[in-house]
C-alpha cells in the first residue's frame, strides 16, 4: 500500500479521485486531521512534541525521584501526620496514626535510651492513589520515626526511605536517630522497608 500525506484539510472530492483511480497497488490518502488523530493515539508522542496538550502521566519511578530529590522543607505539615510537597500539591506523605500499635522488637531497637518501639504504617499518595506503603520505627520514646531496615543483620534503608524519613522527622535530629540505631543509607536499592 502506498500512503500519500499532505498537511491539507479534507478534500472529499481529491478523496474519490484517489479511491477510483486506477493504480498497480492500492493507494491512500491521509490528510493532516487524519495524521493528527492517528498521532493521538500515541501519548509518548504527544508528550515528547506537544506536552502542552497532554496531561503528563506520573509514574512510580516519576514519584520516587521527586522525593529522592526533595528535602524537609520541600514539604509542609497541612495536618497532623500529613505532609504536602510544595512542588507537586498532589503527592502526600501520611502516618497513618491508629488507635494501637503494634510493639516492636529487634536488637537495634534496643540500642536507643529508650527501648521501646511501636511499628507505624506511612503512605505515599500521589492524588487519592497509594503508591508506595512503607513501615517505619517509632523509636526512642517516640523521639524517632526511623524506617524499617532491609533485615534485622543488615540494617541499611534506602535513598528513598531515608528522604521520606527526613520528611516525618522534625522536631529531633534524624541523622542521629540513624546513627543511635546503627542505621545507614545503602548505596544500592532495598526493599523490605519500601515495599
Amino acid at each position: 500500500m502506498t500512503v500519500i500525506a499532505t498537511t491539507e484539510s479534507r478534500d472529499a472530492v481529491l478523496q474519490e479521485k484517489v479511491r477510483k483511480g486506477r493504480w498497480p497497488f492500492r493507494v491512500e490518502i491521509r490528510f493532516w486531521d487524519d495524521i493528527c488523530l492517528d498521532l493521538s493515539g500515541y501519548i509518548d508522542l504527544l508528550e515528547k512534541h506537544y506536552p502542552e496538550f497532554v496531561k503528563r502521566r506520573i509514574t512510580m519511578e516519576d514519584i520516587e525521584r521527586l522525593i529522592v530529590s526533595t528535602d524537609r522543607d520541600d514539604f509542609r505539615m497541612v495536618e497532623t501526620g500529613c505532609y504536602v510537597c510544595k512542588q507537586d500539591v498532589n503527592l502526600r506523605v501520611i502516618h497513618l496514626r491508629t488507635e494501637k500499635s503494634d510493639d516492636f522488637n529487634e536488637p537495634w531497637v534496643r540500642k536507643y535510651p529508650d527501648k521501646k518501639a511501636t511499628r507505624e504504617i506511612v503512605h505515599i499518595k500521589y492524588g487519592d492513589a497509594v503508591v508506595k506503603e512503607m513501615t517505619f520505627v517509632l523509636t526512642d520514646g517516640t523521639r524517632y520515626f526511623i524506617p524499617l531496615p532491609k533485615s534485622i543483620s543488615n540494617l541499611t534503608i534506602t535513598e528513598f526511605q531515608y528522604r521520606v524519613g527526613r520528611v516525618l522527622n522534625r522536631a529531633y535530629d534524624f541523622d542521629r536517630g540513624l546513627h543511635d540505631g546503627g542505621i545507614t543509607v545503602a548505596q544500592e536499592p532495598t526493599s523490605r522497608g519500601a515495599e
